[in-house]
């Protein structure tokens, strides 16, 4: 159960979902308002209502939905194309992993599903009118709703189109992929790392293991969701502890231990195998849904690729590394996740342990991708340095302690680098050596 709903609740950011509905509402609509035709209740509609309708013979009426229909087809490949080449772009210029939230975009994905649905529309409104024909016993039909609201989906459609070139384009500027990548981290923190543990939590992660068991991974790929929900029941059903050795976003080769169990407590180990095994997800490719990590990665990688001499963008990778700062600031005000999980609230032994990354490793992790490429820009090394003053602000001991980590390094590559002048060289030293002396000693 606990992956279905998880599987459920990812769908809205594929890129086909909400275009398929929209495309069945099209089809349930024409069918609908053909019905509606048959029925008395045009009929019933007030003069003022029915002067705003126009009437049709089967020839006009054919030839308006199909004109509205092949049109809007052609607008929405066009509109697909556009999607593609901008997904392109991104893609090269500020990293592969931003494809997703292209593919997530709700604004783009209603606009290809209204498109899509205009066009089944038209083509179940087509399908129903009629010419007469004596020979056959065929009687004239008309669907007058139906085709007069055509016209209507016809300039949704033209407002769509006007609302779609603005958003493509604002949805490529540096601001609005930062903004959005550092709303994903946000989101992602608050999943992950609760401001308050869970009652099932626990700080310990010893438990005893008479014979160990080994799970292995039957696949290559990186681990994508690990359901705990379900571990921690599988764990108390087979009466045997659950250690993992992975979390969300490890890269795994067939034969590497993924879990341990007690071999002693096990009833059927082959089958308590499979049943880990089909609770730690293995996909082709990272996703965020429980790697943070890898919504750290995408925040970074933007300022990273700005700063290839390929690219030689600073203001770009300073925006990305303002936006960094944000996240971790969050972050580092978080507790550190417990790595046991009890069976029941106030169970002194944990019958699932997790691997668990704290903050300060996280913040260390960002840190280290960025630094080899700072040290060519004062302004980028500017940005990196504000980004270790915000968390030093009441920082917890760890997450000093890496921070001062973090500027003992800085120090040494500004010294040794050859491209900075002696000014930068010294008003930089001067400014980490500043903060230095604000740490405390080993973050204590």
């Amino acid at each position: 159960m606990e992956a279905l709903v998880t599987r459920v609740k990812a769908l809205p950011t594929t890129i086909w979902f909400v275009p398929a509905l929209l495309v069945l509402t099209g089809a349930v609509l024409g069918e609908a308002l053909v019905a509606l035709d048959r029925s008395r209740l045009p009929s019933l509609l007030p003069t003022a209502a029915e002067s705003l309708l126009f009437a049709s013979g089967p020839t006009g009426a054919s030839s308006m939905v199909t004109t509205v229909g092949t049109a809007v087809f052609g607008v929405a490949g066009t509109a697909f194309s556009i999607t593609m080449s901008v997904i392109a772009t991104a893609s090269s210029s500020y990293g592969p992993r931003l494809v997703r939230n292209f593919m997530a975009d709700r604004g783009n994905q209603i606009v290809l599903g209204t498109y899509g649905a205009t066009f089944v529309y038209c083509l179940m409104v087509l399908r129903r009118i009629r010419r007469g024909d004596d020979e056959f016993g065929v009687e004239a039909f008309v669907p007058q709703l139906a085709v007069n609201f055509t016209l209507v989906l016809a300039l949704v459609c033209v407002g769509l189109l006007i609302y779609f070139i603005h958003h493509i384009a604002s949805s490529i500027e540096v601001s609005t992929l930062t903004d959005t990548v550092r709303d994903d981290l946000s989101r992602a923190i608050d999943r992950l790392y609760p401001k308050e543990h869970d009652e099932r939590a626990l700080q310990s992660s010893k438990v005893p293991l008479n014979e160990v068991a080994r799970v292995r991974a039957e696949r290559a790929g990186f681990v994508s969701t690990v359901y705990y929900v379900s571990l921690r029941q599988l764990a108390e059903s087979a009466g045997s502890p659950i250690v993992l050795l992975v979390s969300a976003g490890d890269h795994v080769v067939p034969g590497m231990p993924i879990a341990l169990a007690d071999r002693m407590r096990l009833t059927d180990p082959d089958d308590f195998a499979r049943s880990v095994r089909r609770l730690v997800e293995i996909r082709r490719s990272r996703t965020p849904e429980q790697d943070i990590r890898y919504s750290l990665a995408r925040i970074t990688e933007m300022a990273v690729r700005a700063m290839s001499p390929g690219t030689n963008d600073p203001y770009t990778a300073v925006q990305a590394i303002r936006e960094l700062t944000t996240g971790l600031h969050d972050l580092s005000r978080r507790p550190d996740p417990w790595p046991g999980v009890a069976a029941e609230p106030g169970d002194p032994t944990p019958v699932l342990v997790r691997v668990t990354h704290s903050p300060a490793a996280l913040i260390g992790e960002a840190l280290d991708q960025l630094r080899p490429w700072v040290a060519d820009s004062p302004l980028v090394l500017g940005a990196v340095l504000d980004l270790c003053e915000v968390l030093l602000h009441d920082a917890a001991p760890a997450v000093a302690a890496e921070i001062q980590r973090q500027l003992r390094a800085l120090a040494e590559q500004v010294e040794k680098h050859q491209g900075l002048t002696t000014w930068d060289t010294e008003r930089l030293l001067i400014r980490i050596h500043g903060l230095l002396d604000r740490t405390p000693p080993h973050g204590e």
